[in-house]
């Protein structure tokens, strides 16, 4: 679950939002926080998340930095 969202990072400019609850990285399941780290560092720069915002599955586009 996404805790804070800190201004001008990666997550903001997606538009996650504190409370969201990531799902997938990729396509590939997230199911704890260490898991998501690893997706996040092996995902292509640019992916696709998907994740649970108030109770509605959603799949937004990010870019990661280098």
């Amino acid at each position: 679950i996404v805790q804070d969202v800190v201004t001008g990072s990666p997550a903001e400019k997606a538009g996650l939002k504190s409370g969201d609850r990531i799902l997938k990285v990729a396509g590939n399941n997230v199911t704890d926080q260490g898991q998501l780290r690893r997706e996040i560092q092996a995902a292509p720069r640019e992916t696709r998340v998907l994740l649970r915002r108030e109770g509605k599955e959603l799949e937004i586009p990010v870019a990661f930095p280098e």
